[in-house]
């Protein structure tokens, strides 16, 4: 596994050239809307071709998880990738395929749905301690503590969407709320084939060499 950190301010500056002010929310809220506008036009969300699934992204619904079969839908897609794909929770099987994550309770989900099947999600989180707190326990020594931090987890596509810019709009979606919810920045933990992934998306690595 590797650490992983994203400074919302340096990552806007470098797309948007601009400097940001993170003091007045609405000036936040409007730079980090032009950074969603930025990364996710119309134009750059044609057709495109997962694998070979033909995907029409215009079609892809982004939004937070608010009902029973969304959650239901999560809790078997957190089985499929951390019980069956990656054997994280490999003594949580059982034949119901669920997997109630144990933060899930604080956590706000955003999911990526196409034609009401939730195809992929990523985790926000405030409260400390972190789940990182339990696998770093000095992990204020590698963070900048001026900094108001979240936590993004269990990122998953299915496998079938991957390839394609949706692990992009799930990303800049939960930055947008986070920005808009007082964090400056975020950390995540990421699996060693997802490390490309992570850098493609602004994230640094970090912790002890």
């Amino acid at each position: 596994d590797s650490l992983m950190a994203l400074e919302f301010k340096n990552r806007l500056q470098k797309l948007l050239g601009d400097k940001i002010s993170f003091d007045n929310d609405s000036s936040v809220h409007q730079i980090s809307s032009k950074w969603i506008k930025l990364n996710s036009n119309s134009e750059e969300r044609a057709t495109t071709i997962v694998n070979t699934f033909k995907v029409d992204l215009n079609f892809i619904c982004i939004k937070i998880a608010e009902n029973d079969d969304e959650l239901e839908q999560i809790h078997r897609l957190n089985y499929q990738a951390f019980v069956e794909e990656i054997p994280q929770h490999i003594e949580s099987k059982n034949s119901s395929r669920l997997l109630v994550d144990k933060f899930h309770h604080e956590n706000k989900y955003f999911i990526a749905l196409y034609e009401n099947e939730v195809i992929g999600m990523v985790a926000f989180r405030q409260e400390r301690p972190f789940s990182l707190d339990y696998k770093l326990t000095n992990l204020d020594d590698y963070i900048n503590n001026e900094n108001k931090y979240c936590e993004l987890r269990l990122f998953y596509i299915k496998p079938k969407f991957r390839n394609s810019q949706i692990s992009l709009l799930l990303i800049n979606a939960v930055i947008e709320y986070a920005i808009n919810s007082g964090c400056t920045a975020a950390v995540a933990c990421a699996y060693v084939k997802q490390i490309p992934l992570y850098l493609r998306l602004g994230f640094d690595p970090f912790g002890p060499k």
